[in-house]
């Protein structure tokens, strides 16, 4: 199989799952919900969750039964101390079927369904699925981005001062720290924040021009795989808050245009990150 083949294989398995995993829990949401602790109170996982996952790892397995899958809710391998996932060679895919599990349980219609692809540890495809919205995101290396079928446009530079920053708190104590010394500073260079709940559907966004940027200290693979792959497409990129590239894996980052990501730099310097 050449590598183009492969890529929209995996594109079109991305976007399948998703989509299937999607009206599971749109099928669910008016529903009465079984929800759980998983770590901690801001650390919730509902049997929606694990019915959309298990859509989703049917899926990809049938299609690809050699391939390797990092899911949430079973995840066979664990970071290391610095927060750091290892990512294999291979395809590898991540699935988070159900980010923003929170807004799910309390009603707020802001949550998706993120299946990404990964070739030795590089993010290359993947779907964003906002089943409230009908909106699928998607990309391939290569192949660029698309919103429902529609070819995203390059995004062009833009300054802090007219950007929108999404971000979120993360569950850790010592990141949630570091993001509110960081936030004071931030909110006064840019043009407004916004914590929209769904760390996959922020940065969806950012591909698709409705946020400038958005940042977050503990993330996950899943939480970044098919993102990653959809901001890259659209000539955005993904840096560590030092102003070095974001190596997949890693719980760190910022993403947005370079011309933007070099002022969230600067501001970081400024506040001490």
């Amino acid at each position: 199989m050449s590598d183009l083949s492969l890529l929209h294989e995996l594109r079109e398995t991305a976007v399948l799952a998703a989509r299937r995993a999607g009206a599971v829990i749109a099928a669910n949401y008016i529903k009465p919900r079984e929800v759980r602790e998983k770590r901690g109170p801001r650390d919730l996982v509902t049997d929606t969750d694990h019915a959309a996952q298990a859509v989703v790892l049917e899926t990809i397995s049938e299609r690809h039964p050699d391939h390797f899958i990092l899911a949430e809710e079973n995840p066979l391998e664990r970071p290391n101390s610095q927060g750091v996932w290892p990512i294999r060679d291979g395809v590898v895919w991540t699935v988070d079927p159900l980010d923003g599990t929170t807004n799910f349980t309390t009603g707020i219609p802001m949550f998706c369904t993120a299946v990404g692809a990964a070739i030795d540890g590089e993010p290359v495809a993947g779907a964003i699925y906002d089943p409230m919205r009908d909106e699928m995101i998607v990309a391939a290396r290569g192949l660029g981005a698309t919103l429902n079928g529609k070819p995203l446009p390059p995004l062009g530079q833009v300054r802090l001062r007219h950007s929108t920053v999404s971000l979120d708190w993360s569950r850790g104590k010592l990141t949630r720290q570091q993001v509110v010394r960081f936030v004071d500073d931030l909110a006064r260079a840019c043009r407004t924040l916004r914590a929209l709940g769904s760390a996959a559907l922020a940065l969806g966004y950012v591909g698709l021009g409705r946020v400038q940027v958005y940042l977050n200290f503990g993330l996950q693979p899943w939480d970044t795989g098919a993102a990653a792959a959809i901001i890259r497409e659209v000539g955005d990129e993904l840096w560590r808050l030092d102003g070095t590239p974001w190596v997949f894996g890693e719980p760190g980052l910022i993403a947005g245009h370079p011309s933007v990501l070099e002022e969230v730099v600067r501001v970081a310097e400024h506040a001490g990150q």
